[in-house]
């Protein structure tokens, strides 16, 4: 049976994968280290394929969150994510691997620039 993660409008993107963390993002399985680490730190070690991320209900009808959602939609959602934008929930369907992440992700560049 999936589990039900809730969030609520208190999360921002820096949240979802702290910056700060980027450096240690070096490979796939670094990627997943770290996702809410800061707001939820059992998230990344307990979330797993079938779990449902939702919205809180109090957070739902927020302008900004309604605005988040459909700007997320309009740049399209990756493979391992199942996402209903009107209910604002979504389905966790796999842990991505690093040819489906951006490739606007550039570990080198982040490592070099935390380096300095």
């Amino acid at each position: 049976m999936p589990r039900v993660w809730k969030f609520g409008s208190d999360v921002d993107t820096d949240q979802i994968v702290p910056g700060r963390y980027a450096p240690y993002m070096t490979s796939e399985a670094e990627l997943g280290r770290y996702p809410f680490i800061e707001a939820r730190p059992e998230f990344a070690k307990e979330v797993r394929p079938g779990d449902l991320i939702e919205v809180a209900e109090k957070a739902k009808g927020q302008l900004r969150v309604k605005g988040a959602a459909e700007a997320a939609e309009s740049r399209g959602f990756p493979e391992w994510v199942e996402v209903d934008v009107k209910a604002l929930k979504g389905k966790f369907k796999a842990l991505p691997a690093r040819a489906e992440l951006p490739p606007t992700i550039n570990e080198s560049l982040v490592v070099e620039l935390y380096s300095k």
